[in-house]
């Protein structure tokens, strides 16, 4: 698949979207996908979710950063180790 074809998708996805709640993945999630860490999960306002992954295979949550420039605003929004 294409970088313009990858794109379009994420567009048909998210543009548009609103965030409606932010929460840490569940541990138990998390163990079901064996994952070691908890990545926040991003719900939206027609109730599907974002989760940060650490690859496209889904070997483990990850880290988002954040940006704003016009902030001048930069974080990582880290991941919970799952113990």
């Amino acid at each position: 698949m294409t970088e313009k074809e990858h794109t379009e998708i994420a567009k048909n996805l998210l543009v548009g979207r609103t965030i409606t709640d932010v929460v840490y993945l569940s541990k138990f999630d998390c163990e079901q996908s064996l994952w070691n860490e908890r990545p926040i999960m991003i719900i939206l306002d027609d109730n599907s979710t974002v989760i940060p992954m650490a690859d496209d295979e889904g070997n483990d949550g990850g880290a988002l950063h954040y940006f704003n420039p016009d902030k001048e605003i930069t974080e990582t929004i880290g991941v919970l180790w799952n113990d």
